[in-house]
């Protein structure tokens, strides 16, 4: 491209620009972009200043035989780049189609085929093999108002300038007014806290116009059930947020609950994906909480040099009510402060026996035991009820005097 305005000239080739001043100058070189699609050539242009209609001519011939030379330099554009396309179904299905944008590029054309008609002015297009409509915009950019419930439409885009149009892009499909399809897995369900379960799971890969990004996601609502198959929906919970993937909810504890999660965009909700085993059988989980406290403590007493063993039962509650929850671990804490501000002795193990070491001998300690599992420990047992009982931690005693 070369344009001139005032009394300065201007040469382009690119997006390369080079500016003669007022004064003659002998040469100026005009290297066109490899980058914009030329090969890479060298153009020798000679800037004067236009000595009145003569030199005006002559610079205006100049400047014809100019372009043609870079006219032969660039040839037709290239297809557009990065295409992509993005709708909003709940605002009167608008669909956007965007590109990256170009300098060289004087027009672009889009061309856009609907498989209903919906998307044609007048009856243009009324239906497959019809003429495609033919949009033309300045811009890297379509907002395409025209458009019905339902309606599916494809795009592509071709690039042109001085010298034609070039390549089209590949079909771009968009579907308007579908729900999205069913989240793409639920990654676990996990017992998290008191009586509660966690849900993570994925977005659908369709959310409404056959990808992952086209159609916002508004919310997932993730539902539970007793039975495996559905029949009614027993507790449910929603994001409010598309962008949100996991969630939790308080359930009664003790029970098994079956779970499923379901995504909406603002035409409504999408079929639900189940949580399975790896066979693909409904995988139900169990609402748990940290174990009870131990039923008993039974021994508390010196075992050797500054130490004491501790044995205790199983807890009545392991977690749902009963004792069919593991137990992962027990806790035994001994302490001089009945309060157990600060712990002077722990020992853990999964047995219901424990020596607890490294006493000071003569020292009366207080007892409590925890048990714990996969949530963590529960409430402490204390020997003694109300009133802790103590235990003394004592050596051997000394050789006999003669």
């Amino acid at each position: 491209r070369i344009g001139w305005c005032g009394s300065e000239h201007a040469a382009s080739g690119g997006g390369i620009r080079t500016r003669c001043s007022r004064q003659t100058v002998d040469r100026r070189i005009v290297q066109p972009s490899p980058a914009a699609g030329f090969e890479k050539r060298l153009v020798t242009m000679h800037c004067s200043r236009p000595p009145g209609l003569v030199g005006s001519f002559a610079l205006r011939v100049l400047l014809v035989v100019l372009w043609a030379a870079l006219a032969l330099v660039q040839g037709e554009p290239g297809a557009p780049e990065n295409p992509r396309l993005r709708q909003d179904p709940g605002w009167d299905h608008v669909v956007e189609l965007t590109w990256n944008h170009r300098d060289d590029v004087m027009l672009w054309k889009v061309e856009r085929v609907c498989s209903d008609g919906s998307g044609a002015p007048s009856g243009e297009s009324g239906g497959p093999g019809s003429p495609a409509d033919v949009i033309s915009t300045a811009e890297a950019e379509l907002v395409d108002y025209v458009r019905l419930n339902a309606g599916t439409c494809a795009y592509r885009v071709q690039a042109c300038d001085v010298d034609g149009c070039g390549n089209f892009t590949s079909f771009l499909n968009g579907t308007v007014g579908a729900t999205p399809g069913a989240p793409e897995g639920i990654v676990n369900v996990l017992p998290s806290g008191v009586s509660q379960l966690t849900v993570r799971y994925l977005p659908p890969v369709d959310t409404g116009a056959g990808d992952k990004t086209s159609v916002a996601l508004t919310n997932f609502r993730v539902e539970f059930s007793v039975n495996e198959t559905f029949p009614q929906v027993d507790w449910a919970t929603e994001s409010g947020d598309g962008a949100i993937w996991v969630q939790s909810m308080s359930l009664p504890k003790g029970q098994t609950f079956f779970t499923r999660v379901r995504a909406a965009n603002t035409i409504g909700w999408g079929p639900p994906v189940l949580y399975t085993h790896p066979n693909g059988t409904a995988k139900g989980v169990r609402v748990i909480v940290p174990p009870g406290p131990p039923a008993r403590i039974s021994i508390a007493a010196p075992a050797d040099d500054g130490t004491v063993r501790v044995a205790y039962g199983m807890p009545l509650d392991t977690g749902a009510w009963d004792q069919s929850e593991e137990v992962t671990s027990y806790m035994v804490e001994l302490d001089d402060d009945p309060d157990f501000g600060d712990v002077d002795a722990v020992s853990e193990g999964s047995g219901l026996e424990q020596l607890v070491y490294r006493l000071h001998p003569g020292v009366r300690y207080h007892v409590r035991v925890r048990a714990a599992n996969v949530l963590g420990y529960g409430r402490a047992a204390t020997m003694g009820g109300l009133e802790l009982t103590t235990v003394t931690a004592v050596v051997a005693p000394s050789a006999p005097t003669v």
